[in-house]
C-alpha cells in the first residue's frame, strides 16, 4: 500500500510540475537575466521555402503576401516546392518567374524530403520555412531576420496566430494553450535553452541546415540540430504569421495525435540532449519541455488507478478520488456541450484540456507502435 501512495503522489506531482512548476521556475529564472540586446535594420538574403501539395488555389495569394512584406525585395528568393501535386500548382507559379520565384515540380516524396530538396536549390543566407496557407504580417520577415545580426544565433522562430480561435470553446482553450506555450518559448529563448520552432514560421542559417529524416519535419529537428552545432535558437514574438488551426473536435484530435507522433519520434534523433552529465542545463529544459509533456496523460492514468485502490482504505483518498471523478465527469459533459455548439466556461476548459491530453496519449501509443506522418496538414 505504501508503494501505491508514493505512486499516487509522484504522479500528481509530475502533472503539477509539467503544467505549473516548470513555467514558474522559468519565470523565476527570468528575474535574474538581463534583456538581450536587440538589433534593427539587419537584412540578410532570404530563401523562403514553401513545400506544398495541390495548392493551386492558394499559392498565388501566398506569393503576393510574401512580396508585400516590409523587407527589401531584392533580398528575397522564393522556392515553391510542389510535392507531387496533381493540380496546376506548378503552372500557377510560373507567371512569377521574373520575380525571383522558383518552382520545383517534384514527384511525390513527403514533406521532409521536399524540404530537403528545396534547401539544395536555395541561395539565401537564411532559409525561411512556411506553408501555402500561412499569411505573414507585414513585418514578420523583418523580425525573423533581425536576430541574425548576432552571430551566435542559428535559428529564429516566430509566432503563429489564428484569430478564429475565439469562436469556439475548443478554440478558446487552444488560445490559452498557445499563450502558455509561447511564454515557455520566450522564457527559454531568453535563457538560451530553446530547442523548438514553429514549422510554418521559422528560419535558420543555410550553412546549419541538415538533412531532415523522413518520419519528422523541419520544426521537430531544426532547433536541436542548431544547438548541436553550437548556436542558439531564438524566439521572435513580433514575427507574427496567421494560419487557421484545427478547432472542430475530429480535426483537433487528429492534429494533436499527428503533432505528438512527429515530436515523440524526433526525440530519437536528439539523444544528446538527454545526456544530463554532458549538458545538464540543456537536458533539464529539453526533458521538461520536449519529453515530460508527453508523459502527463500517463501520469493522469496512474493517479486515477492508484487513487481507486487507495480510496478503499482511506477517507482522504476517497475525497481525492471524488475530485478526480468530478473533473472527468465535467470533461465528458463539456464534450457533449461542445458537440451541440455551446460553451460553459469552466466545464468547456476542463474538457478542452482533457481532450488535449487524450490526443497526446493516443499519439504516443501510435508512435510506440510505429505510426509515422509525412503529410500536409493544418498547423498544430
Amino acid at each position: 500500500m505504501t508503494s501505491l501512495i508514493y505512486l499516487f503522489w509522484f504522479s500528481l506531482a509530475a502533472i503539477v510540475a509539467g503544467y505549473i512548476l516548470y513555467p514558474l521556475f522559468l519565470w523565476a529564472l527570468l528575474l535574474t537575466v538581463r534583456p538581450k540586446k536587440t538589433f534593427q535594420n539587419h537584412f540578410p538574403s532570404l530563401s523562403i521555402i514553401v513545400a506544398c501539395h495541390n495548392e493551386e488555389q492558394n499559392i498565388d495569394d501566398r506569393i503576393t503576401n510574401i512580396f508585400a512584406s516590409n523587407y527589401p525585395m531584392e533580398k528575397i528568393e522564393i522556392l515553391i516546392a510542389s510535392d507531387g501535386s496533381t493540380d496546376n500548382t506548378a503552372a500557377a507559379v510560373k507567371k512569377w518567374q521574373n520575380w525571383n520565384v522558383k518552382v520545383l515540380d517534384l514527384t511525390r516524396r513527403g514533406r521532409a524530403s521536399t524540404h530537403n530538396e528545396a534547401a539544395k536549390h536555395a541561395t539565401g543566407e537564411i532559409l525561411v520555412f512556411t506553408d501555402a496557407a500561412t499569411v505573414y504580417d507585414q513585418n514578420c520577415l523583418r523580425y525573423l531576420a533581425e536576430p541574425y545580426a548576432d552571430e551566435s544565433v542559428g535559428a529564429v522562430s516566430g509566432v503563429l496566430i489564428d484569430h478564429k480561435l475565439k469562436h469556439s470553446s475548443l478554440g478558446r482553450s487552444q488560445g490559452l494553450y498557445w499563450r502558455w506555450e509561447y511564454f515557455i518559448r520566450s522564457a527559454q529563448s531568453r535563457l538560451g535553452v530553446l530547442s523548438k520552432t514553429s514549422g510554418a514560421n521559422m528560419s535558420l542559417r543555410r550553412k546549419l541546415f541538415q538533412t531532415i529524416p523522413p518520419d519528422v519535419d523541419i520544426d521537430q529537428v531544426a532547433g536541436p540540430n542548431v544547438i548541436k552545432q553550437g548556436q542558439m535558437v531564438v524566439h521572435a514574438p513580433k514575427a507574427i504569421a496567421y494560419e487557421e488551426f484545427a478547432t472542430d473536435l475530429k480535426r483537433q484530435l487528429a492534429s494533436r495525435q499527428r503533432f505528438t507522433i512527429q515530436s515523440f519520434t524526433s526525440i530519437k534523433y536528439h539523444l544528446f540532449l538527454l545526456n544530463v552529465f554532458r549538458q545538464p542545463i540543456l537536458s533539464f529544459h529539453f526533458i521538461f519541455y520536449r519529453l515530460w509533456r508527453y508523459l502527463i496523460p500517463f501520469f493522469m492514468i496512474l493517479a486515477l488507478l492508484s487513487n481507486l485502490i487507495l480510496a478503499a482504505a482511506s477517507w482522504p483518498f476517497q475525497v481525492l478520488l471524488a475530485i478526480q471523478v468530478i473533473l472527468y465527469a465535467l470533461a465528458i459533459i463539456g464534450y457533449l456541450v461542445e458537440r451541440r455548439g455551446h460553451r460553459v466556461p469552466l466545464i468547456s476548459t476542463i474538457f478542452s484540456l482533457s481532450y488535449l491530453e487524450l490526443g497526446i496519449f493516443l499519439g504516443v501509443i501510435k508512435c510506440l507502435f510505429g505510426k509515422t506522418y509525412s503529410s500536409y496538414s493544418k498547423s498544430e
